[in-house]
């Protein structure tokens, strides 16, 4: 009955201890449903992943350098337990437009729904007539890491020269430019061009692809023995390597000492880097999450020990009342231990029911344009936090409580006479 005569303050104090316990299973949940798997597939599926310095500075074009020699790889190779190694070769050539574009902007503006600069910008480089080809050439492990959006990857097609991989315009797969069964020309070091069918429409991960792109663009895949030998004979572009786990350690010193101190051009990075920063992002958002429920928590506290404090010095006479008709100490501390528990348990009633569904859906909102997530939704670090928040109603009111009654009942009657 004393809790519901200010519903104002109830309200008050229950949604600021929720609020923390709702921000804290929040972001608990986000961290928690960062996808490892998925966080690396977008960036690296190898253990180690080696180019030129230009191939990972995406604040440069790549330069076509000899960085991966054959003395470097032969040294690698050297190594044990290595379990593989697969090269990925590229070429870069402007070439004209040809049927397959005619329209693509407005196929791109609808479908795609791409924004008006995006737009623009296609519209230029189609304008010029300028398609840009980028052609690459992979070792037979590398296919295992290709994504086939439609047809299927055929090897011994594709060694005849006949026939190419080519990319969807999007990385999702939802807009073609060709279909399975069109010709594109293959232009090669000889200047002249092969036309070539498509067998397959397919997207090679980005963190072993060319690391820019253009509005106008096609991504055209090859055995690496078809590229060598009629695109360009040059050194691989990205070399991929697979170590067994006891000669991890070893590996990583090797690449390291090379890149520092023999060739400068050259870095490397590696899957562990990314398992660290995958972590210390997990780490980022509980401390973030952390901090803000500790803050609104302690605001929660405050207003909690405030109204119990001031319901109790309000009520100073009601006690020594009902303290002099023969209510013990023992039957005070119970009313007010029970006064407290109510609160408790309005703040666990609304963090459980709507607070999860607070919680819920504002993640999902948060996390729905980003493919690393898998939402993990969690009220288990609220539960956790119960018992600490059950202790404070119950150790906050009889403190009060303690402090009101440090003077007598004739005392407490009097003054407030």
């Amino acid at each position: 009955e004393n809790v519901g005569r200010n519903r104002k303050r109830v309200c008050l104090v229950t949604v600021s201890l929720s609020l923390s316990l709702v921000i804290l299973n929040g972001a608990y949940s986000m961290s928690n449903s960062l996808n490892m798997d998925a966080y690396l597939s977008g960036l690296i599926s190898h253990d180690f992943v080696m180019g030129d310095v230009t191939w990972f500075n995406v604040m440069t074009n790549y330069v076509d350098a000899d960085t991966l020699d054959d003395d470097f790889l032969d040294e690698l190779t050297e190594y044990k337990g290595i379990e593989s190694l697969e090269k990925i070769y590229f070429s870069e050539k402007l070439c004209p437009l040809d049927e397959h574009w005619d329209g693509m902007a407005e196929r791109v503006e609808t479908e795609l729904e791409a924004d008006a600069d995006y737009i623009e910008h296609l519209k230029d480089q189609l304008y010029c007539g300028n398609l840009v080809y980028h052609v690459y050439g992979i070792d037979d492990a590398v296919w295992d890491d290709v994504t086939v959006w439609q047809g299927e990857i055929d090897l011994e097609k594709l060694r005849s020269g006949n026939y190419v991989v080519v990319s969807p315009y999007d990385e999702e797969g939802k807009l073609n430019v060709y279909e399975v069964g069109d010709k594109v020309d293959v232009f090669t070091k000889n200047g002249e061009s092969r036309n070539c069918e498509v067998i397959a429409i397919a997207s090679i991960p980005y963190g072993i692809s060319i690391q820019h792109s253009h509005p106008a663009e096609v991504n055209i895949f090859m055995p690496s023995e078809v590229f060598l030998q009629y695109v360009e004979d040059k050194c691989p572009m990205v070399v991929t390597l697979d170590v067994e786990d006891d000669e991890m350690d070893t590996m990583e010193h090797f690449l390291k000492e090379y890149c520092e101190k023999r060739n400068q051009n050259m870095q490397y990075t590696s899957k562990a880097t990314y398992i660290e920063e995958y972590e210390d992002t997990q780490r980022t958002y509980k401390m973030v999450g952390i901090v803000i429920s500790v803050l609104l928590a302690m605001i929660g506290i405050a207003n909690f020990a405030n109204t119990s404090i001031t319901s109790i010095v309000a009520r100073k006479h009601e006690f020594a009342v009902l303290e002099s008709i023969g209510m013990t100490l023992k039957q005070q501390r119970r009313m007010l231990v029970l006064e407290g528990l109510i609160y408790m348990l309005l703040t666990s009633v609304v963090t459980c029911t709507i607070g999860a569904v607070i919680g819920y859906y504002g993640i999902s909102l948060l996390l729905s344009g980003s493919n690393y997530y898998t939402i993990t939704f969690t009220i288990m670090p609220s539960m956790l936090c119960m018992p600490i928040l059950l202790m404070l109603t119950i150790i906050i009111p009889l403190l009060s409580q303690k402090y009101v009654n440090c003077e007598s009942v004739v005392e407490r009657l009097r003054r407030t006479e």
